[in-house]
C-alpha cells in the first residue's frame, strides 16, 4: 500500500469494502507529507463511509495532515442550512474525533449560539458537554440565562455534563482556580483572569460566597 500515490489512496478509501483496509489506508495517509487537500476525506466521513473505527482513523488523519483546512470544511458543512442533518451530525462527530480543541471548540460554540433548534444544535451541545472543556463554562453560563427556554435547557444540560466530568461544581471550581494560578505563574495573566472570573461565576451559580471560597483556597 505504501507504494501507491496519495491520490490513488484517497480514491481507494471510498471504494474499498473492507473496513480493516480502509483503516490501513487512513493510517498510511496520516504519515504522508503530500496530503494537501483533505476534502475527499471530509466527504468520506459526512457521507457515512466506513464504520466508527474507520471514521475515527480518517478524522485522526485529517488532524495530523491538514487540521485547519479540515475544520474549515467541516464547519462549512455544519453551518450550511441546506446540508442534510445527518451529514451535519457526522461532521460534528468528526470534529470531536480530531481532538484539536483550540480549533474545534469555537465551531461548537458558534453552532450552539446561532443555529436554529434541531438535531444539529442538539448534537453540538452534546459534543460540547462531552468535551469536558472548562473553557466553555463561561459561555454555557451565559446561554443558561437566555430568553429562549429550549436554548436555556440545552445549555444547562451541557454545563451539568462538564461539571460532572470534573467532580461537580466544587471540583470544577477548584480546577479553574488551579488553572488560573498556573497561568499567573507562566505570565499569562489575561487567561488567568478569565479562569478566575469563570470560577467566581460558578461560585455564584452554586450559591457560594466567592470571596470566602477564594480565601479558603489561599489559606489551604
Amino acid at each position: 500500500m505504501t507504494y501507491l500515490s496519495t491520490t490513488t489512496l484517497m480514491a481507494a478509501l471510498a471504494q474499498e469494502p473492507r473496513w480493516s483496509t480502509q483503516i490501513g489506508i487512513a493510517r498510511t495517509l496520516q504519515k504522508r507529507k503530500d496530503v494537501f487537500n483533505v476534502t475527499p476525506l471530509c466527504e468520506f466521513i459526512v457521507r457515512g463511509g466506513g464504520n466508527r473505527e474507520v471514521q475515527r482513523a480518517v478524522a485522526e488523519c485529517i488532524a495530523a495532515t491538514a487540521p485547519q483546512e479540515g475544520v474549515r470544511w467541516l464547519a462549512g458543512r455544519i453551518q450550511n442550512p441546506a446540508a442534510p442533518p445527518e451529514e451535519q451530525e457526522r461532521a460534528l462527530r468528526c470534529l470531536a474525533d480530531m481532538r484539536i480543541v483550540s480549533l474545534t471548540l469555537p465551531v461548537l460554540m458558534k453552532v450552539c449560539r446561532y443555529a436554529a433548534d434541531g438535531p444539529t444544535r442538539r448534537a453540538a451541545f452534546f459534543r460540547l458537554g462531552r468535551s469536558g472543556r472548562l473553557d466553555a463554562v463561561r459561555f454555557l453560563i451565559r446561554l443558561s440565562g437566555a430568553n429562549d427556554p429550549v436554548l436555556m435547557q440545552q445549555a444547562k444540560a451541557a454545563l451539568e455534563t462538564i461539571l460532572s466530568l470534573h467532580g461537580g461544581l466544587n471540583g470544577a471550581t477548584d480546577r479553574l482556580l488551579d488553572m488560573a494560578g498556573d497561568r499567573v505563574r507562566r505570565g499569562r495573566r489575561l487567561e488567568a483572569a478569565r479562569f478566575l472570573c469563570t470560577a467566581i461565576r460558578l461560585c455564584r451559580l452554586g450559591g457560594v460566597d466567592a470571596g470566602q471560597r477564594l480565601r479558603g483556597r489561599l489559606a489551604a
